[in-house]
């Protein structure tokens, strides 16, 4: 009796959730995935091509040049260096998040970036001026709690295309890794989003049935006093659970900055700056 209550009552709360997404989104295809999932129990709806048709329809808002703000985010993700077969292959959207500016609410262009790790999260990035806290978080048109970390081929061990996985710090120096990658497979990605998140990112992979004899971690993160040292204790934490793991923050921003006589901050910057400097670095760096 007690356990029909509790599937009633999981039953009920996707329904609020399925609704809100029904409300606010106006595509069609995601309307009749919801209608059709309405008559199913909770651990039986597929969140998760849910989760994919509503990013598809925020990467075609992102698409559509004929709004303002689907342009700012374009320019936005331009000037980070990204083209658009990495804005798609991330499925990155358009949206708008409304931010507290000295007691009046103001809505902003805001970039939609799926968190590939759960079904239905998402980060919302903040394009305008504001303070580094309000950046990130906030809600587009679907309820989720505010996630941290972003592990985008770690999420599942499926994802692994490679036994080679590099730790960057930041979702765009994820991003930016990505770019110069001449194959999926030669290695895999994951982000922690904020140095602060190492313990959540450990605890993740610790989830993941993954081969620690067959599996190497390269953790490379911003090139700052707060990166290197999250670097070190990520590194030194990964160890002791057993995983092959190399911190190589120090060498790859020492041998870049020697080869191109600037020295960036993190790895988007030097996409920015360099992509090809990027790229020789970043394989020179796992061999």
């Amino acid at each position: 009796q007690e356990n029909d209550t509790d599937d009633k009552q999981g039953f009920l709360n996707t329904k609020d959730k399925l609704r809100e997404i029904i409300k606010n989104v106006s595509n069609e295809e995601i309307k009749e995935m919801i209608a059709k999932a309405k008559e199913i129990k909770e651990e039986s709806i597929t969140d998760s091509k849910i989760s994919l048709k509503v990013f598809e329809h925020y990467n075609r808002v992102l698409n559509n040049k004929t709004k303002e703000n689907s342009r700012k985010c374009l320019e936005y993700l331009n000037k980070r260096g990204l083209t658009d077969e990495t804005i798609n292959y991330f499925k990155l959207g358009a949206s708008t998040r409304k931010v507290n500016q000295n007691g009046k609410w103001i809505a902003y262009p805001s970039i939609v970036i799926p968190l590939a790790y759960s079904p239905l999260s998402y980060n919302l990035r903040v394009i305008a001026d504001v303070d580094k806290d309000l950046r990130y978080g906030g809600k587009i048109t679907m309820p989720s709690e505010k996630t941290k970390i972003l592990t985008h081929q770690v999420a599942t061990v499926s994802n692994i295309k490679s036994n080679r996985v590099i730790i960057t710090e930041s979702m765009f120096d994820m991003m930016s890794v990505h770019q110069i990658r001449e194959n999926v497979a030669d290695f895999s990605l994951c982000s922690l989003n904020s140095a602060s998140n190492k313990y959540n990112l450990l605890e993740r992979i610790e989830k993941q049935a993954i081969n620690k004899n067959n599996t190497k971690f390269y953790i490379l993160l911003d090139n700052d006093k707060t990166g290197r040292a999250a670097a070190e204790q990520l590194a030194s934490m990964m160890q002791e659970k057993g995983y092959n793991t190399e911190d190589i923050t120090d060498k790859f921003f020492n041998s870049i900055a020697r080869a191109t006589r600037e020295n960036k901050k993190d790895l988007n910057e030097y996409l920015i700056y360099n992509a090809p400097a990027l790229k020789n670095y970043i394989y020179t760096s796992i061999i």
